[in-house]
């Protein structure tokens, strides 16, 4: 894929997921706020609702000691208003009117005269003039001295409220005070801290009385603010937050894969490359050296036909080997690998296949050691595969090695497992491709060591192999020091060295 054009779809993309975040976010926000104006309309209705309680409560209980004290007062005789007497409705004056005992009248017109005698059997009985107790309670209102303590229990206040509150869907929790109109403190509860919330409610209490001296007020905050509104927030705005995060991880899973597949089409055009360029060498050679033989204006005394054909041979060989790899990899891409499981004695094929090595190793003036220290080598293994896998190692160890290489293999037994080590003093491997060398076809650059061939296919070949042996592999390496790796396979008891 083009890479301006991977550039170009990797910004769309990118924009159109950061207007849907910021769209996203907009709406929650407005839905937050929403239902912040929904919270604070709900306490304002529940205080409204709270004073007025508050207020007819106390009425009632003027109501209630007024009636008590009228019922036991036997000076008192209300009068009984018939409202079914038209007549009587059309004469007699809209004032209010008490009859007292022991009191004089100075003056009544004959309608009035007439309605009390009408209605003398009446007056014995039970107390029911409503206008009467208006009038009762405005003078007790008036006259009375109004005890705040009791008016402004604590208790009675807390009660009053918790039902207010409830009945408007308000359930956080709360502080309250109560102060007068000199910002006196009058009560407030333990934890109440006015500096401890931005948001602040405050009400007046009884503010239809006219009578009393000082006004007071109560004043309420609460202490879940902020926890309240994620408590009730709708059903939408988290759905449409988990919507958020699929697009968004959508976005970055399709823009990783994008980049994935661009860096896999360049790592196997570098295979093709490398592939050609090896396969290309031997061609050459096996080439130049048929051409050498055929020549006929060279005698036959001079061409050398015994270093001819060994160079064709070996040439042969190693392409030979080149082809095979590259097969052996699709095959394990496509899963019809096959496998010949024996148990094999491990030590005596690592001996055989260092011998193979000598020749190529001393040439470089190095050496290859060997350490068996495990008392169990028996694995259960393919040999073919197992071999290879030993092979990639060491040949991966000599050509990462500028001078004099040093290749030690030792074995350990580690709990069920035999762990094989190849270990090298090469150039070694930097962190930042460490998690990467068993990637296919990648290739870990090798800076100013230019004679390093191969299609980075060995060591995920390698990885592959020993998962299916039901091992694992490990690597250590410092760069300019070498590497070393660790392959752990599980030991065989059917057997012993």
């Amino acid at each position: 894929m083009n890479r301006k054009l991977i550039l170009l779809l990797a910004v769309i993309m990118a924009a159109t997921g950061i207007w849907f975040v910021f769209f996203q976010i907009k709406w929650i926000e407005g839905a937050m706020e929403l239902r912040e104006q929904q919270f604070i309309g709900n306490v304002r209705r529940a205080l409204d609702e709270f004073v007025s309680n508050l207020e007819r409560d106390e009425v009632i209980q003027i109501i209630t000691d007024q009636s008590t004290t009228v019922s036991n007062d036997s000076s008192v005789v209300p009068i009984n208003f018939d409202s079914s007497q038209n007549n009587i409705s059309n004469n007699v004056s809209n004032n209010v009117t008490f009859i007292l005992k022991n009191d004089t009248i100075d003056s009544a017109d004959e309608n009035l005269n007439a309605f009390e005698n009408d209605n003398q059997k009446r007056l014995d009985q039970p107390l029911n003039n409503q206008t009467y107790f208006v009038y009762e309670i405005i003078n007790q209102l008036t006259k009375k001295r109004i005890n705040n303590r009791e008016r402004l229990d604590s208790t009675k206040i807390k009660t009053f409220l918790d039902n207010s509150l409830n009945s408007n869907e308000v359930y956080e929790k709360y502080e309250f005070a109560v102060i007068d109109d000199s910002k006196n403190t009058i009560y407030k509860t333990p934890f109440f801290d006015i500096n401890n919330s931005e948001e602040i409610f405050r009400k007046q209490l009884y503010p239809n009385d006219l009578f009393s001296e000082k006004k007071f007020f109560i004043v309420l905050y609460f202490t879940d603010e902020d926890k309240h509104m994620f408590k009730y927030l709708p059903r939408v705005v988290i759905t449409s937050l988990l919507l958020t995060l699929i697009v968004i991880s959508l976005f970055a899973t399709t823009l990783y894969i994008i980049f994935k597949q661009k860096k896999l089409s360049e790592m196997k055009n570098d295979f093709v490359n490398n592939m050609t360029h090896e396969l290309k060498t031997p061609i050459s050679t096996i080439s130049l050296a048929s051409q050498m033989l055929k020549d006929k204006s060279i005698p036959i005394e001079i061409k050398d036909v015994p270093m001819l054909s060994s160079m064709i041979s070996q040439e042969t060989e190693r392409l030979g080997f080149q082809v095979e790899k590259i097969l052996q990899m699709a095959i394990i891409e496509r899963g019809r690998l096959k496998f010949k499981f024996d148990l094999l004695q491990s030590h005596n094929i690592m001996r055989d296949i260092a011998k193979s090595f000598n020749l190529k190793v001393s040439a470089k003036s190095g050496k290859i050691e060997l350490e068996f220290n495990a008392k169990n080598n028996i694995v259960y293994a393919d040999k073919l595969h197992f071999s290879n896998v030993i092979y990639n190692l060491i040949d991966n160890a000599l050509k990462y090695t500028e001078d004099e290489p040093v290749i030690k293999i030792s074995t350990v037994n580690v709990k069920q497992y035999i762990v094989i080590s190849v270990a090298d003093n090469g150039i070694g491997i930097n962190k930042e491709h460490l998690k990467h060398i068993f990637d296919q076809f990648y290739r870990v650059p090798t800076g100013n060591l230019h004679n390093v061939k191969g299609f980075g296919l060995g060591l995920s070949y390698v990885k592959r192999i020993i998962d299916d042996f039901q091992g694992f592999i490990k690597v250590k390496s410092e760069f300019g020091k070498g590497t070393t790796f660790s392959i752990y396979l599980p030991f065989s008891e059917d057997a012993e060295d």
